[in-house]
């Protein structure tokens, strides 16, 4: 699943009227949870802010037959169905502990890719190719 390389969950720490929260990035607000005039608690998260210009994919079924053949640093390709199309990444990083999915031992790796196609949201689905991997 597609997710931003950068979130930030923007807590409010002022009641005082008229006041401003700033992101500590720029980006594109996700979502906005309040509204002018609500009663917010201490700590409340008013918006999700994103950074749309650079997107990951973690993988969910990098089985432990191949994750010794993927490494940071390494080339992929990511297939957005939803698009039709390949878009180029590299790997970030593997998750050194596994988890079980169906009874099967399986890695989660962070890619980012190299280049965000038109039309392209978080939270599409893609299915990740390693280079030098069968």
């Amino acid at each position: 699943m597609l997710d931003t390389g950068l979130q930030c969950r923007v807590p409010v720490y002022s009641i005082a009227p008229m006041s401003t929260t700033h992101a500590p990035f720029s980006g594109t607000v996700a979502a906005l949870k309040a509204t002018v005039g609500d009663y917010l608690p201490p700590g409340f998260i008013v918006a999700i802010v994103a950074d749309l210009s650079r997107l990951q994919v973690e993988t969910t079924d990098l089985s432990e037959l191949d994750v010794s053949a993927v490494s940071a640093g390494q080339e992929c390709t990511i297939s957005i169905e939803a698009l039709g199309e390949d878009v180029p990444g590299h790997v970030l990083r593997v998750s050194p502990l596994p988890t079980i999915l169906g009874g099967d031992v399986v890695y989660a790796a962070t890619v980012e890719l190299d280049s965000i196609p038109a039309g392209l949201l978080p939270g599409m689905t893609g299915e990740v190719r390693f280079e030098g991997t069968p």
